[in-house]
């Protein structure tokens, strides 16, 4: 059980901290003084984009934006809550007497959210229901070991993660969604994690970090990992990538800032915060915004709080009330 004073969420991540920029570790020293104060509320490779896109303008326009889910701190630790896209109707959906919740994954069709909770020196994949009941174990890594950034596929069959047997190195991993047929999908030995699905289901995006730096890089799913691996950030050190609805763009964090890219093209700002870090971006189901964890000034004072904005960088607007820090989203479509 860990008090509101301490970063344990972060400390839960310890393993990827070679990933995050200055900027991030300003954010974490920030999040830890926020918590004392929390009020208890419950050269890119070319990809052919257009080959593969698989939702069309016609079919986004038909998809409602539904609830956000994220991780707040609780009384004991860290919880997974959801509310609304305009931050009203919050809920608390999880309790964890001997560890913390975090890294929510909403379903598809919205009905399930898979996350991460800690048990000891284990963190396992957990699914439930989109209203926090019905909670079932899905990986069971030993401790020392641990999984987390669950990513469900398209159809809501699979879910892919960050693997460890042993809390030293990190590979991507798919399973079904019953727990069954746990399988790595690239090839191990460098440190890979934050696994992102394309639209189609036969790619997943994730974060490496080896012999090349921090990248991104895109997987055959259907070739089991084994075939053309791709650096989408060329020599720029990025990670936490997120692909579009429609399948054409990934955003990603690059030191403490967003980016857009589109498949096959150069990228693009989309956000940035000036006094902090904006990162670990989301899309929304409709495609027309983005939701990141950033910080933002009330009145003098920097908090953290889930901001959303438009793909092209208009219009930050926080969604999180404040004052407690909310961060790692997922945002599901109405079911």
């Amino acid at each position: 059980m860990h008090s509101l004073c301490e970063p344990s969420l972060h400390r839960r991540r310890s393993h990827a901290i070679r990933v995050l920029s200055p900027a991030v570790l300003v954010l974490l020293a920030v999040f830890a003084l926020l918590a004392g104060c929390s009020d208890d509320r419950t050269s890119p490779a070319p990809l052919a984009p257009e080959a593969r896109a698989v939702a069309t303008n016609a079919q986004n326009s038909a998809v409602v934006n539904g609830r956000i889910a994220f991780s707040a701190l609780a009384s004991g630790g860290v919880a997974i809550f959801s509310m609304n896209p305009d931050g009203t109707d919050r809920w608390q959906l999880t309790t964890n007497p001997v560890g913390d919740d975090w890294d929510a994954a909403v379903s598809p069709d919205g009905r399930k959210i898979a996350f991460v909770r800690s048990e000891g020196t284990a963190a396992n994949v957990y699914v439930m229901n989109a209203d926090g009941s019905g909670v079932r174990q899905l990986t069971a890594f030993v401790p020392g070991g641990y999984a987390e950034g669950p990513a469900w596929s398209p159809d809501g069959k699979r879910i892919a993660l960050t693997g460890s047997e042993t809390g030293v190195h990190s590979g991507i991993y798919v399973v079904s969604a019953n727990g069954h047929n746990l399988a790595p999908v690239a090839a191990q030995g460098a440190e890979d994690m934050q696994p992102a699905w394309a639209p189609d289901g036969q790619r997943i995006a994730f974060t490496r970090v080896g012999g090349m730096g921090t990248n991104i890089m895109i997987a055959d799913v259907v070739a089991g990992g084994s075939g053309q691996l791709f650096a989408l950030c060329g020599s720029i050190a990025c990670h936490a990538p997120a692909w579009s609805p429609d399948g054409t763009r990934i955003a990603y964090e690059r030191d403490g800032t967003l980016q857009v890219q589109p498949l096959g093209g150069a990228p693009q700002p989309a956000a940035f915060d000036l006094v902090g870090y904006a990162g670990g971006p989301v899309w929304a189901p409709d495609g027309t915004k983005l939701l990141y964890t950033g910080t933002v000034v009330d009145g003098g004072s920097t908090r953290i709080a889930l901001v959303t904005v438009a793909p092209d960088g208009a219009g930050p607007q926080p969604v999180s009330p404040g004052p407690a820090p909310e961060m790692y989203p997922s945002w599901g479509r109405q079911r």
